[in-house]
């Protein structure tokens, strides 16, 4: 984990617990890099699909119509894939 938080091991054997991501939300390190991996992707799908993302209400639309109407209905995976056509991936 220190490679990942580019931080050196502190001494005692309590460091850890001050640590916020490892008491109490140990599931947050790896949902801000599902979040990038979703992000990146669709950006760049969005740009192919209309161009310029800023000031553009097809954005709003493709928000809409792709991701936020189908609510929980989907997982992540199954709604990135069906919002962009493939996989979620790191290409992006």
């Amino acid at each position: 984990m220190q490679r990942l938080l580019f931080c050196g091991r502190q001494d005692g054997s309590e460091a850890w617990a001050a640590i916020y991501h490892f008491t109490a939300a140990p599931i947050y390190c790896q949902n801000y890099i599902l979040g990038d991996l979703i992000a990146a992707q669709t950006m760049n799908h969005m740009r192919e699909i209309n161009g310029s993302i800023i000031d553009n209400e097809a954005t709003a639309e493709y928000l809409i119509e792709r991701y936020f109407k189908h609510g929980a209905s989907l997982d992540w995976f199954n709604l990135v894939e069906k919002a962009t056509g493939e996989k979620l991936n790191t290409k992006y």
